[in-house]
């Protein structure tokens, strides 16, 4: 089901920003509502604030991903219970980008190099050795075409 670049700014603003206000936060305290507007900036330029919040939820997802199963279905119940997208389904979708990008050989944009690195960082990853020496080859080659 293809989505407007409205509706999908609207998800991942929504699903970041509550994911951001939980840090430090206990989750089960914390009641969230999904953003329904847009900002001027966000109307302006609709293109450009997806890809920045793209990259706000590679943030989240890197933020959590040291997050026990308690502390990621906390947060999921929590998003469920206010209509927002759920971390676990963040999550699927973010590796699916991340099969895509090792079956074709090449990081396309920063979005992407910005997960890649986040993957390639993240020491708890579920990236098997071969994985991650493939990414670790693609970042370089994405921060050496872009120098």
């Amino acid at each position: 089901m293809a989505t407007s670049v409205r509706e999908q700014l609207l998800e991942l603003k929504s699903f970041a920003l509550a994911v951001m206000s939980s840090a430090g936060s206990k989750v089960e305290e914390l009641t969230f509502a999904p953003c329904t507007e847009l900002d001027e900036s966000e109307l302006r330029a609709p293109k450009t604030a997806l890809k920045g919040w793209r990259m706000a939820v590679n943030d989240c997802i890197e933020m959590s991903s040291h997050w026990s199963a308690d502390q990621v279905m906390s947060m999921d119940a929590a998003l469920r219970k206010a209509g927002i997208v759920t971390l676990s389904e963040i999550r699927r979708r973010y590796s699916t980008r991340l099969a895509a990008i090792l079956k074709r050989g090449r990081i396309r944009g920063e979005v992407e190099y910005y997960l890649a690195v986040a993957l390639v960082a993240d020491t708890a990853s579920n990236l098997s050795a071969e994985e991650l020496v493939n990414l670790q080859a693609l970042v370089a080659e994405f921060e050496q075409s872009a120098a």
